[in-house]
């Protein structure tokens, strides 16, 4: 069967993709300072904007976690760092 499985995830590590200052006008005090925070625990940055970002509280409550990233109107979006194991 081909085919791949994303059940897996990295521990304590998620995929952050921030958006941009410039839709913030008027905000780029409070953008900056909310950006500093979250970019302090950056492991990699993948592309424009995305970045890896540390959290060791993914493994004692992912969803909690990834709602808190959700729910600051500077991030475009956060998930899991997920493993992907292709198989045969």
């Amino acid at each position: 069967m081909n085919g791949f499985n994303a059940d897996e995830y990295v521990p304590n590590q998620i995929i952050v993709k921030m958006r941009l200052r410039t839709e913030f006008f008027g905000e780029e005090k409070q953008y900056d300072e909310e950006s500093a925070k979250i970019l302090a625990y950056v492991v990699d940055k993948i592309a424009d904007n995305v970045y890896v970002i540390k959290d060791d509280n993914i493994s004692a409550d992912p969803d909690g976690t990834l709602a808190r990233y959700n729910n600051c109107k500077y991030v475009d979006y956060a998930e899991l760092n997920r493993i992907m194991r292709f198989g045969a």
